[in-house]
């Protein structure tokens, strides 16, 4: 079973910052920012939801603004 992927403006909203600020992290290596695949013939970025819900865990809980589930 193939997980459904998220895109960029869905990790944004899930975590409360910007797509802007989660492109920075991504392109800018963030460390411990879960890279992200690409896909399609544009090359858009989509996210594992495990694995960003593994980066809100390690999170303090101060640091995210706005997590839903």
């Amino acid at each position: 079973m193939q997980q459904r992927l998220l895109t960029l403006e869905e990790v944004a909203e899930r975590i409360g910052f910007s797509p802007t600020t989660i492109r920075k992290w991504t392109f800018g290596k963030l460390a411990g920012w879960p890279q992200p695949r690409r896909m399609g013939p544009q090359g858009e970025l989509r996210w594992e939801i495990a694995d960003i819900d593994r980066w809100i865990s390690r999170q303090p809980l101060h640091a995210i603004r706005r997590h839903k589930r």
